[in-house]
């Protein structure tokens, strides 16, 4: 999660960046607030394709498991370090985000693993658990920094931090790679899901075809859709709290609640647009890809056209909050059109795919700070934050103009690359054998779209 203390002026003194007072823990001015948050971006952006290749080679559940609960552990240790000094909290936000990187990958595979193909933009709101999670997050971590026990801020990390390491078990012992692997699905369901994915490749990894995969330009329009939807969402996640008070003025309390309004909006949205996406696309009312640019539009001109407006109705405080409430909504519909439009040219290599394009998400993750930070630094005013606002909707509108130019609505040739001979040739199995073929331990990775 992402926290910062807080403390009332006093006297002060400077000591390594960090601004030490007498009342309160510390203090980070608007440059090194960008700088601290930034740490755990760099972090999660290393974290994209190493996750991708290690979720389709170890398996997504490992992955994702041990990537959260490192995360989680790393939550806890984190007031310890903050009052080590700002390098040590810097560190341990950029090991909290190597250990987070992973998990979008790892997720994306498995979609692709347990997903028909009718479906799936269905499956891709389980990614509105982040949503979930900065909904709840923003408001209790306000109780929990408003409160005395601890000094207040550190529960956040406890509390939340505790919580991921609880989760694991349910997750380690209740979750499986694949319909073939769960020893309590119910066989039709099985058949079903094996059945909608069509061919099955043996039981040996493919090996993935570099060249072809980073020449294909549908994932260069992913990527592309991906740092304009990563601009626009990390702004308002990490900066949102910021223009709150020093804009809004709103009290810690009032801050945590309103700053969760665009997650609330968004995750029910994301929802929404799933069942839509499939509806639209199962009953053919346009083309695959077709219908990903709708939806892929939606994601980049609806926030960027909401952020104009901020600009526009001034210190109208119930307008702005409207306003970002729509920002929110819109971006609910990025999982269900960009990243089905990525698991739909390469399903075998999903998680690779989804590494590499994420990875320019989570570069804007790191600008943006930055790019804030300098923009506001001892300058809290709307001329400020309004510029802030334009480059958002600047970047969103362009990212997606060059997806238009470059995207692609089918499955690649090279998804089902031959094997060498050092591990072993594909064999492709009818679809009336597969649930023969599952018992002696032969896997069904995603194949058709």
């Amino acid at each position: 999660m992402d926290g910062s203390a807080a403390a009332a002026p006093s006297e002060e003194r400077r000591l390594e960046g960090l601004l030490v007072l007498q009342d309160g823990d510390f203090e980070w001015d608007e440059g090194y607030q960008g700088f601290i948050l930034s740490g755990f971006f760099y972090g999660y952006a290393v974290g994209q394709l190493p996750g991708g290749l290690l979720a389709e080679r170890l398996g997504g559940k490992l992955v994702f498991g041990v990537g959260t609960l490192g995360t989680a552990l790393l939550t806890i240790a984190s007031p310890f370090l903050a009052r080590a000094g700002g390098g040590w909290f810097f560190a341990v936000r950029l090991l909290e985000g190597l250990f987070e990187g992973v998990t979008f990958p790892a997720i994306q595979y498995m979609i692709s693993k347990w997903a028909p193909p009718a479906e799936r933009s269905r499956f891709a709101t389980v990614y509105t658990g982040g949503y979930l999670g900065t909904v709840i997050c923003m408001p209790v971590s306000g109780l929990l920094c408003d409160m005395d026990f601890l000094s207040g801020w550190p529960m956040a990390f406890y509390v939340f931090g505790a919580l991921g390491v609880l989760w694991y078990i349910p997750w380690h012992l209740c979750v499986f790679d694949t319909p073939a692997q769960h020893p309590r699905i119910d066989p039709r369901e099985r058949e079903y899901i094996e059945n909608a994915l069509g061919k099955v490749p043996a039981k040996k990894k493919l090996a993935i075809p570099w060249g072809k995969l980073l020449r294909t330009p549908g994932l260069w329009a992913c990527a592309s859709m991906h740092l304009g939807i990563g601009w626009a969402f990390f702004t308002l996640l990490t900066c949102l709290p910021t223009y709150m008070s020093e804009i809004l003025h709103f009290d810690i309390k009032s801050n945590s609640a309103l700053s969760a309004i665009p997650y609330v909006a968004g995750g029910t949205a994301s929802v929404v647009f799933g069942l839509l996406l499939d509806l639209v696309i199962t009953r053919e009312y346009v083309s695959k890809l077709t219908a990903y640019k709708i939806f892929n539009g939606i994601t980049a001109l609806g926030p960027a056209l909401t952020l104009i407006l901020v600009t526009v109705v001034g210190c109208d405080t119930v307008s702005i909050l409207v306003l970002l409430a729509f920002n929110g909504l819109f971006l609910g519909a990025q999982y269900t059109g960009n990243s089905i439009n990525l698991l739909l040219l390469a399903p075998n290599f999903s998680g690779t795919m989804l590494g590499i394009s994420n990875t320019f998400a989570n570069g804007a993750g790191i600008l943006a700070p930055y790019a804030v930070g300098i923009l506001t630094n001892n300058n809290q005013t709307i001329t400020a934050w309004n510029i802030v606002f334009y480059i958002s909707a600047g970047i969103g509108v362009v990212t997606y103009i060059v997806y238009l130019v470059l995207c692609q609505g089918e499955v690649q040739p090279w998804n089902d690359p031959e094997q060498s001979d050092t591990k072993s040739t594909t064999e492709m199995v009818p679809a009336s054998d597969k649930l023969e073929i599952s018992r002696i331990g032969i896997e069904n990775p995603a194949y058709q779209a």
